[in-house]
């Protein structure tokens, strides 16, 4: 009773100290509780300092961090813009993802906008003038938004509206992709199955001692090519191939097995 009480104490201290921490998550999966500091180094290159719940402390170049989610709940990521790697603090999130980032040599932190596509892509925000031009032509996957914004439903101020847009473009354009590659999987475990079926009728055939062997196997072939290719089986030929093997029992079951 006493172990069960300690370790329940042991795990509200460490809840108490998670509460009101930052949390790093690296590149490796580890993650960190503690806090943080976003700096530059002489290259003008950002790293992160951090320091534990231990007060141990540490350094983190940009790239060793996937995630920074702060105590006050806003959430920062490494985003490549243009040829600097910075930390971009995440606004909207998606297939496209929306975030702040401190343009290089400014003093003022996260100021800038720039989308951000999931496979790492973007393209800074553009000002009204050239906006549904750019943007357009950055989001061309989706050709009923990219008409939008070249009919002027959208501009600058229905940014939100245009991510939210996108990202369910992309979400059924995914599932589409996944749905074929399911059906495809399908397909293919169907074609074997088939195929081991065939190689047992056809084992079975010539083992057997019914007669007119070489009709059977014609009729069987041609049954076959059109279960393969999804094609309907005519009665007479089910009806003539059924008949033709009704004297042995395994073609029988294998062939009813395959016309099912």
């Amino acid at each position: 009773m006493k172990s069960k009480l300690l370790l329940l104490a042991c795990l509200c201290f460490l809840t108490k100290l998670s509460l009101g921490q930052d949390k790093v998550i690296t590149i490796t999966g580890d993650t960190l509780i503690g806090s943080y500091d976003i700096q530059r180094d002489h290259r003008n290159m950002e790293f992160l300092k951090f320091e534990d719940v231990n007060g141990k402390k540490d350094t983190y170049k940009i790239y060793r961090v996937k995630r920074i989610e702060d105590k006050n709940g806003d959430v920062y990521e490494p985003i490549q813009v243009e040829n600097l790697i910075t930390f971009g603090k995440k606004i909207k999130e998606g297939y496209l993802s929306l975030f702040y980032y401190t343009e290089e040599g400014s003093t003022v932190r996260y100021n800038h906008s720039i989308l951000v596509k999931a496979d790492g892509s973007s393209l800074k925000v553009p000002g009204i003038i050239g906006f549904r031009n750019g943007v357009g032509k950055f989001l061309s996957e989706c050709a009923d938004l990219q008409a939008k914004l070249d009919d002027k439903v959208y501009g600058k101020t229905d940014l939100d509206e245009i991510i939210d847009e996108y990202n369910r473009c992309l979400d059924i354009r995914t599932n589409q992709v996944l749905a074929e590659q399911t059906t495809k999987i399908e397909q293919t475990e169907v074609k074997k199955e088939l195929s081991d079926q065939f190689d047992a009728f056809r084992k079975a055939l010539d083992a057997s001692s019914i007669a007119n062997k070489k009709e059977a196997l014609d009729m069987f072939n041609d049954l076959a090519d059109k279960l393969v290719n999804g094609e309907s089986v005519p009665s007479y030929l089910s009806n003539a191939l059924k008949q033709a093997v009704s004297a042995d029992s395994k073609l029988t079951s294998i062939l009813n097995n395959l016309l099912k």
